[in-house]
């Protein structure tokens, strides 16, 4: 067996970004700055099977989304993220109500009826350490589907859940998921809205 067979196989930014499900510029930064042990070959990064692992092991990479997000949380009062995927979508959803439950705010989930359910977000957010039981029974936890506001009105939907709650001294999480694709400028003013 050479080193370059079974669990010592280079891989290619490609094959390590699939692995870890991010981006392959996220892969290249990682190992331009040193973050991820790896080779460069003929320009191209590799990275082996056992570096890899390493790299996600708990010593190396033991905090959660949500402690990442944390400080970024601490300073705007909106955020804009985009995700590659559903599945990165649900993470980011849950890794934020995870830094609003830990702030004490209210945490309100809208969706889109037609692409979602109440439950199957319940489950998402439950398998990603947010206890959804839990901030339901305090009040704390609301899944509303977009399609019960009236007109659709977010902005007015925002306003009337931040009266309710500035007497309690909760600040309000809310999360909206535009599953449609839009342009930076149409998406910003959506955001500025809010």
């Amino acid at each position: 067996m050479t080193p370059f067979e079974g669990n010592d196989r280079l891989l290619s930014v490609e094959d390590a970004a699939r692995r870890l499900e991010v981006s392959p510029i996220t892969v290249q930064r990682w190992c331009g700055d040193g973050s991820l042990p790896c080779l460069s070959i003929g320009g191209l990064w590799r990275i082996r099977s056992p570096a890899l692992e390493g790299f996600l092991s708990p010593g190396e990479r033991d905090e959660p989304l949500a402690e990442r997000l944390r400080g970024f949380l601490e300073v705007p009062d909106n955020v804009l993220g985009i995700a590659q995927d559903e599945e990165l979508i649900r993470k980011l959803d849950a890794a934020f109500f995870l830094v609003g439950d830990a702030r004490g705010g209210m945490l309100v989930k809208y969706y889109n009826e037609e692409l979602d359910s109440a439950e199957g977000l319940r489950s998402d957010f439950e398998r990603e350490g947010l206890e959804v039981s839990r901030l339901e029974g305090e009040g704390r936890l609301r899944i509303v589907a977009q399609g019960t506001l009236s007109g659709g009105d977010r902005s007015g939907e925002l306003r009337r859940l931040a009266g309710e709650e500035a007497p309690e001294g909760r600040s309000v999480w809310a999360n909206f998921n535009w599953n449609d694709q839009v342009d930076l400028d149409t998406a910003l003013s959506q955001q500025e809205e809010l």
